[in-house]
């Protein structure tokens, strides 16, 4: 009698810290699933690229700068052919892609990039051979796009493999020079509103006549974009969060260059 209960005593408490144990496990794996979730951090924020943009959508000035921009610096790999005048000419450290074998060399329409070499090339290259050249984005001059510390990977009569153009993608893809264009210039014109607090603005004459530039700054007071005004433009009710609209045309003094400008609010 005395074994049977001293058993069921027994299989009472075993039950227990069975009992217990998996509580303990469920706590310990729902905080490992918390710790998990906090290790991932937030989500990738998706990029604001050119050809995603809707008309009258509002982009924080500072945002549309950082993507105006988001090529500078960026190491990339491109194919494109020697912009030579004869057939072939032997590369140095400097020479010039363009996008098609057939496109005429003294056409100013032709997608240019300026290559710099790290080091001398030394070869005798055919203008109708693809090259994929890798290298750093370092601006644009005159509408070709600068690639400087460049190497020549590849050389060949077929065209590889190419992906639309990412300034993310790094080196993993090869971008032909139209893609690489059409998204490097993709704000270039474009009809954009923005939005950002006023600075104030600042008047100008010379020979051409008298602009009107109207400064934005981000939440740091920085510049971010300079709207240029037919006339001048009263100053606006309240000074911050405020939009205008016009066209893209590059960048002055490290800012967004906005032109034909127009307040959108606060209402003037």
């Amino acid at each position: 009698m005395f074994n049977r209960i001293s058993y069921i005593f027994m299989a009472l408490a075993l039950v227990m810290v069975l009992g217990l144990g998996s509580c303990g496990a469920k706590v310990d794996n729902n905080a490992s699933g918390q710790a998990g979730l906090r290790d991932a951090g937030p989500a990738k924020m998706q990029r604001l690229a050119p050809d995603s943009y809707q008309a009258g959508q509002v982009l924080d000035a500072a945002a549309l700068l950082a993507a105006y921009t988001v090529w500078e610096g960026k190491k990339v790999r491109l194919a494109g052919y020697t912009n030579t005048f004869f057939d072939s000419e032997t590369i140095k450290t400097e020479f010039s892609l363009r996008a098609d074998a057939a496109a005429d060399r003294k056409a100013k329409t032709s997608k240019q990039v300026l290559v710099t070499l790290l080091a001398e090339y030394g070869k005798e290259v055919s203008n109708t051979a693809l090259l994929v050249v890798e290298g750093i984005i370092s601006g644009s001059w005159d509408g070709a796009i600068q690639v400087k510390d460049a190497v020549i990977v590849d050389l060949g009569e077929t065209v590889p493999s190419t992906v639309k153009a990412d300034p993310m993608a790094g080196t993993d893809s090869i971008f032909s020079l139209d893609s690489l264009f059409a998204d490097y210039f993709g704000w270039e014109g474009k009809l954009v509103r923005i939005s950002g607090n006023y600075w104030g603005v600042t008047t100008s004459s010379n020979s051409y006549g008298t602009s009107h530039r109207v400064d934005l700054t981000d939440a740091l007071g920085n510049k971010v974009a300079g709207c240029h005004f037919d006339n001048p433009p009263p100053e606006p009710s309240s000074k911050e969060g405020v939009v205008i609209e016009g066209s893209i045309k590059g960048l002055v003094f490290d800012t967004i260059n906005l032109e034909k400008s127009v307040f959108i609010s606060p209402v003037l």
